[in-house]
């Protein structure tokens, strides 16, 4: 039977690539919530502010998904970094028995 080994440096490669992937989503929720911060679709208009309050809950709410998707990243991120000490560790262990 083969033996499956970890390979300490291919987990830190995923955790630094959700790591970035994380600080880049969390970058645009903070640039996303600044969209539509003044009406432009006209002031005492019915139609302009009406479309302008549901443009805007709808652009929150996509800016909270994105910061909630950044931060599952940076928790991978951790959970990647851990599993390169870990694993390679277990390995070890395995293979010395």
């Amino acid at each position: 039977m083969e033996r499956v080994v970890s390979d300490s440096e291919v987990w830190r490669k995923r955790a630094a690539v959700a790591e970035e992937a994380g600080q880049e989503l969390a970058s645009l929720g903070r640039d996303l919530r600044r969209v539509l911060s003044s009406n432009n679709f006209g002031m005492d208009c019915v139609e302009g502010e009406v479309l302008h309050e549901r443009l805007r809950t709808t652009v929150a709410d996509l800016s909270a998904e994105i910061q909630s998707r950044s931060s599952e990243l940076q928790r991978l991120a951790k959970a990647c970094t851990s599993a390169a000490t870990r694993y390679p560790a277990v390995d070890r262990l395995v293979v010395s028995k």
